[in-house]
């Protein structure tokens, strides 16, 4: 199969490869002609079988590994634990004909994303964009690591999964994106009680979900569909109280910086992401790495955070707030989207006076904070 090399060594001139793996041949020539056609710089490597994935996987060092979940002899989950282990900074993609939440749960430490069969040609584009982006993000490789290894990871639902998907296409359909919001009561009442709030500034209530998911858009609607599913008390009746106090926590610093972005007149595309970054910023914080360095445990929720929205497809500017907003003077980018957020976190977590707040960095933004918490614009 050729000669083993090292991602790392050959940084800038290997092409990426995605690894997939399907004992249905027509299978693997359908994803093999949707990535060509939809990244034709990546290099597709198809095994028929666990063991012939294994031998690949010997002298290969895909970035994305899609396995069939159900296969003569060893399946799917068999390959993944493998890799998990042996290749853990690979993506892990399961494909399964079973989307039910025990199905999800099965194979949930093993995937870092889970697909219906058969798969959607969007579904596959999007897997690869997000190996793209989470390949860039500045996170240590120690880091990317720690989290391959985990054995279990935040479970995201079936809709927040076809979400997902429908955002990745060229042209969004809002009829689907309604019928899939509406598929779920809990989440509709909830959607529309955010889309009727002082906070977003609408001048009239709506009691239709289009109206809510045109007033707030699919991204947010998208961050508002995890934040409920990863905070929710009923995700894990043992954590009922954390989970709650996270969600509590996470509305507060969104809406405040929704806030303090219109104080700083912050176009709208900012202010969304300024909401999505707030409202997700410390997912986090749902997971503990054993990691060798000394990494502030700050430091080590924005990382993940920033990873697990890469992970999930959201737009990179997201990525990019929860990861800075915590050290927003280190940031490659300043700007005042970023301000909005930093400060959002700082006041509603610490206070007004926490030594948190960067006030270098706002003065190289053009802001100073009043003794009244407000924020001043030179």
């Amino acid at each position: 199969m050729g000669e083993y090399m090292s991602e790392d060594r050959v940084e800038g001139t290997s092409r990426p490869e995605v690894l997939v793996v399907d004992d249905e041949a027509a299978v693997l020539s359908s994803a093999r002609r949707l990535i060509r056609r939809s990244h034709p710089n990546w290099t597709v490597l198809m095994a028929e079988s666990v063991s012939e994935a294994l031998s690949l996987l010997e002298d290969h060092s895909p970035r994305v590994l899609i396995a069939d979940k159900l296969m003569p002899g060893p399946g799917g989950i068999d390959l993944l634990e493998h890799v998990r282990i042996s290749h853990p900074r690979i993506l892990r993609v399961m494909l399964t004909g079973d989307t039910s939440r025990a199905a999800l749960l099965e194979v949930a430490g093993l995937a870092h994303l889970i697909f219906a069969k058969p798969f959607d040609p969007g579904a596959i584009a999007s897997i690869l964009d997000r190996a793209t982006c989470i390949h860039h993000l500045p996170v240590n490789n120690e880091i990317k690591t720690a989290i391959g290894s985990l054995r279990q990871l935040p479970v995201v639902s079936h809709t927040f999964s076809q979400l997902s998907v429908e955002l990745a296409r060229d042209e969004v359909s809002l009829d689907r994106i309604v019928d899939l919001v509406e598929m779920d009561q809990a989440l509709t009442a909830r959607l529309l009680q955010l889309a009727n709030s002082a906070f977003f500034g609408f001048s009239s209530e709506t009691a239709s979900i289009r109206d809510a998911v045109v007033r707030l858009g699919s991204e947010l609607i998208r961050a508002i569909v995890l934040a409920l599913e990863l905070f929710h008390p009923a995700s894990n009746a043992r954590s009922d109280g954390a989970h709650a106090c996270s969600f509590s926590i996470a509305r507060q610093v969104a809406e405040r910086a929704l806030v303090l972005g219109r104080a700083l007149e912050l176009d709208r595309h900012d202010r969304d992401a300024v909401f999505v970054a707030g409202i997700l910023h410390n997912i986090g914080a749902l997971i503990t790495l054993e990691l060798s360095s000394s990494a502030c445990a700050n430091d080590e929720i924005s990382a993940v955070g920033a990873y697990l929205l890469t992970l999930w497809g959201f737009n990179t500017q997201y990525a990019q707030l929860v990861l800075d907003m915590r050290k927003p003077g280190q940031a490659c980018e300043r700007d005042r989207a970023l301000a909005a957020l930093h400060v959002a976190w700082v006041q509603e977590t610490e206070g007004d006076d926490s030594e948190l707040l960067d006030h270098a960095f706002l003065a190289s933004v053009g802001i100073t904070i009043g003794s009244d918490g407000n924020l001043i614009l030179e």
